[in-house]
């Protein structure tokens, strides 16, 4: 008869054999996926045999088989903390896991959607498809609030920009609204100008490129283009290139202004001649102080220089080149400028006359010893020529003046009527400048002379020793007051003096008297000097203004006196 204890112990044994045998199939179960389930009951089996404790291992089938029965409970307990809950099998029984299984695929959703075709990804040759590439994130675009006022749409906007729906927008190019008369000028004063050239104001934001672009659009050639500081436009020098007439071109040019707003203004490159007398100067021989000099007596210089000397007023002489280097102007030139700029500046005689009777300072006695001399060259002659000026060459002596701080400008010539020359003046009068002109030498039949006829210009004839006018001189109601000019002692370049005569020394006077009235009083404006020099004026008769001698003959000292 079989023991029966001996037969559990036996099934016990078979029992913990399959266990060991199983265990590495467990394992590697639960490394596909699925050995949650078979590690806790291998882990059941294992805390049988690891849970007793020394000592207390039953050598009956009973107590073994109520451990298996503990320990099969305890399977689906949580293992204690420290403990694992499911220790390797030994080393030697631990097979090694296949490396080249696939995943196990995912689990499927509860609504499972079809997948959407990747885009533009071909299958590649084995038959898979193409990653799909990562997807940036989508760009949001908040709604801009309302504007109170709707935005300005700019003038340089390009076309296809432009909202249709908006009215036309205005021309690219807005000119100024700053025109001068465009009209032929009359036949006299058409004659007194450069042949094959005319001039052009264009908006100074008109860049050079596009200037040249103009003039060939008018068959003509841009030859010089220059921005005035006092305009503020930009004036361009044109020369005709065919046979077609001044008038012909320039009557093209004035109706081209109606459909091109560029053009400001049109006229021709007027000229302009030293107001200097026909006959020629003659050379003085030294010693200098035995020569007569009556005009520094007619006008009481030596009274007015008791109170004043034209200390640092600054006088612009716009003229031929003046002889800085000449011992009466010693100090006397604070700078100079060359508005010609075509080849070496010549001095010559007039330039040198005119800058001596301002500011001669040592055996010839100026109007003003102690003024400081601007010399600009805007005309230009040499040995039998006649010293002549354009338009464009007197507009940039005067900016030049205006720049640098003159508070008289002295100009001894005279021309034509120049819109643009006209403009010039006028700005630099709104800048504080006094402008002091020579009347001019036609003649009694001769037409009013400009820039001495512009308004708010102080015009100046000459008058001789006997107080007389000078039988050159124009006539007209423009003159403002009379100054010796006639038989005047001047200086002449190369250290030389001459006996000169004409308007233009006349004006010479009359600047350096203002500046003598200037170092009493800075702030004199042109209209208040032109009345101080007409009401102290020396008219003892009361016929000056009959003998074309306008106010009468400037009286220095009196007009000083008169500067509050």
């Amino acid at each position: 008869m079989i023991n029966p204890a001996i037969a559990i112990r036996h099934l016990v044994l078979f029992v913990s054999a399959v266990a060991i045998a199983i265990a590495p199939m467990s394992e590697a179960v639960a490394r596909r996926g699925g050995g949650d389930r078979i590690a806790a009951g291998s882990g059941g089996s294992n805390s049988s045999s690891n849970t007793d404790k020394p000592g207390r291992a039953s050598s009956t089938g009973t107590s073994d088989k109520a451990g298996s029965k503990k320990s099969g409970q305890g399977s689906s307990q949580t293992p204690a903390k420290g403990r694992r809950a499911n220790p390797p099998p030994p080393k030697d029984t631990l097979p090694k896991p296949p490396r080249d299984q696939p995943p196990k695929p995912p689990k499927p959703p509860k609504n499972p959607k079809p997948p959407k075709p990747p885009r533009q990804q071909p299958p590649n040759p084995d038959g898979e498809t193409r990653p799909k590439p990562p997807r940036r994130p989508p760009v949001v675009v908040r709604p801009r609030p309302p504007a109170i006022n709707p935005p300005v749409i700019s003038t340089f906007l390009p076309p296809n920009l432009r909202r249709p729906n908006l009215p036309p927008l205005p021309p690219l190019f807005i000119p100024r609204p700053r025109r001068q008369p465009l009209a032929l000028p009359p036949l006299p004063d058409l004659v007194r100008s450069r042949d094959r050239e005319i001039i052009i104001a264009v908006d100074d934001t008109l860049s050079d490129g596009d200037t040249i672009i103009l003039g060939q659009g008018l068959t003509l050639n841009v030859e010089v283009q220059y921005r005035s500081s006092l305009l503020g436009i930009k004036i361009v020098r044109l020369r005709i290139p065919d046979n077609r007439q001044r008038e012909q071109v320039i009557a093209a040019v004035i109706q081209a202004v109606g459909t091109d707003p560029r053009i400001i203004a049109v006229q021709p490159n007027f000229v302009f001649e030293a107001s200097q007398s026909a006959t020629p100067a003659t050379l003085v021989p030294p010693p200098l102080p035995q020569l007569p000099q009556y005009a520094p007596e007619k006008v009481r210089l030596a009274e007015a220089h008791r109170t004043s000397l034209g200390r640092n007023v600054r006088i612009a002489v716009i003229d031929t080149g003046m002889d800085d280097a000449h011992p009466e102007l010693a100090g006397a030139v604070a700078d100079s400028f060359d508005a010609i700029g075509e080849g070496p500046a010549e001095v010559e005689s007039h330039g040198t006359a005119i800058g001596g009777i301002v500011a001669a300072r040592q055996q010839m006695k100026g109007m003003a010893p102690d003024a400081r001399v601007l010399a600009v060259r805007s005309f230009s002659g040499g040995v039998g020529r006649k010293a002549e000026a354009t338009t464009l060459s007197l507009i940039k002596g005067l900016d030049w003046a205006a720049a640098n701080t003159a508070r008289v400008v002295n100009m001894s010539f005279a021309g034509p009527k120049d819109p643009l020359l006209q403009a010039t003046i006028e700005a630099a009068q709104e800048r504080g400048l006094i402008m002091v002109a020579a009347a001019g030498n036609g003649g009694p039949s001769a037409s009013s002379a400009y820039p001495a006829a512009f308004d708010r210009v102080i015009a100046v004839t000459a008058s001789d020793s006997d107080d007389q006018l000078y039988d050159k001189a124009n006539r007209g109601s423009y003159i403002a007051v009379a100054a010796p000019g006639v038989d005047i002692l001047a200086l002449a370049p190369k250290a030389a003096y001459e006996m000169s005569s004409g308007t233009s020394l006349a004006a010479a006077h009359v600047s350096g008297i203002i500046a003598l009235m200037l170092e009493r009083k800075p702030t004199l404006t042109a209209e208040n000097v032109r009345a101080i020099l007409s009401s102290t004026a020396r008219d003892p008769d009361h016929s000056a203004s009959a003998r074309g001698l306008g106010a009468g003959i400037v009286d220095a000292a009196r007009a000083v006196a008169a500067v509050e």
